[in-house]
Parts: C-alpha cells; structure tokens; sequence
C-alpha cells in the first residue's frame, strides 16, 4: 500500500510539472518539429530575437542527432557565439539547461572560438578561411545577431581569399542569402 501511495504521490508531481504547475528549470521554449522548421527560425532569428525562440532552437539541437554531422558544427558554433556575445545570460541559460554531449561539445567550441570571431570581423587577425564551413560559422553569428561586419567579411573574401573554391563559396553563400533577406543584405557594392 505504501509504494501505491508513494507511486502515485510521483505520478501526481510529474503531472503537476508537466502542465505547468510546478515551475522546472527548463526555460520557455517554441516547440521545432523538424530541421526544415529549424533551419527558417535560425536564419530568421536576428530579426526579433525573441528568447522563446532561442530556447527552442537550443532544445531541438539538444534533443535531436543533428549536432552529430559535422557540417552542423560551423553554423551553430557560429550562432552560439552571436548569442555569447550579444546575450551572455541566455548563452548561459543554455549551458546549463541542455546537457547532451554533442550540445556541449558546440558549446565549448563556441566558447573558444568567441574572442577569435571580434578580431576576424574587426580585421584585426587577417584570416584566411581553409574550408567553406568557415563561412558557414560566419552565417551562423550573423543569424544570431544580425550584425553587417559578417557582410562586409563575406565581400572582403569573395573577392580577396586566395583560395578560388572560398571565394567561389563566399559568393554563392551570399547571393542565396541576399535572397532570403533582401531587406537586410544588400550588394557588395555596398560595403
């Protein structure tokens, strides 16, 4: 009779928890169903970046295989460092929330690489990329934050890198992005 009592003072609590009534240490999160979905509120994310909209985006990453491809790593370590860097109480928030290895394997790459991406955008490390994934992780930061410094380094590599394959990336990556967001990304010319 006592187990029945204690499973059902358990199952009561998860209940509880589960509808809301008992606040867990989970933030509130938009609820992703796929990585189609993902993908439009991670390149979207700049433009109100709202934190129910973050926390969801770090919850699928945390919950999904995604993080397992290596050609996950370059956009969300770029994004998790936009958020470090313009939002350190959230980048935080995600930390210690989501826990799964692969997440925390982005997040400590994140965390190293942060100083590096100021000094790359402010050119005061001359960078050149060795592969494309770069310039996914470059992406990734200006989904995070918007910010034109991550414009002006695509055109600086489209037209400068020594390497013809990143140039060639840099520019087709930019052009497709131009695309989808007309009204922030404008020509090269511009910058």
């Amino acid at each position: 009779m006592k187990k029945l009592f204690g499973i059902g003072i358990i199952l009561f609590g998860i209940l509880l928890t589960g509808c809301g009534f008992i606040p867990t240490n989970e933030p509130e999160a938009i609820n992703i169903r796929n990585g189609e979905e993902l993908s439009e509120i991670m390149a979207n994310y700049f433009y109100e970046k709202k934190s129910a909209e973050l926390y969801g985006i770090a919850k699928y990453l945390n919950n999904s295989s995604l993080l397992a491809s290596k050609n996950a790593k370059a956009p969300v370590s770029g994004f998790l460092i936009g958020i470090l860097h313009e939002n350190p109480k959230a980048f935080n928030t995600i930390n210690e929330t989501y826990r799964s290895v692969n997440m925390q394997k982005v997040i400590r790459y994140a965390e190293e690489f942060a100083p590096d991406m100021e000094d790359i955008l402010d050119n005061k490390i001359n960078y050149y990329p060795e592969s494309a994934a770069f310039l996914d992780g470059l992406w990734g930061y200006f989904s995070a934050t918007g910010d034109e410094r991550v414009l002006k380094k695509m055109c600086y590599i489209q037209e400068f890198d020594q390497n013809q394959i990143i140039r060639g990336a840099a520019k087709w990556s930019y052009n497709s992005n131009m695309k989808q967001h007309p009204q922030k990304i404008k020509s090269c010319d511009k910058y």
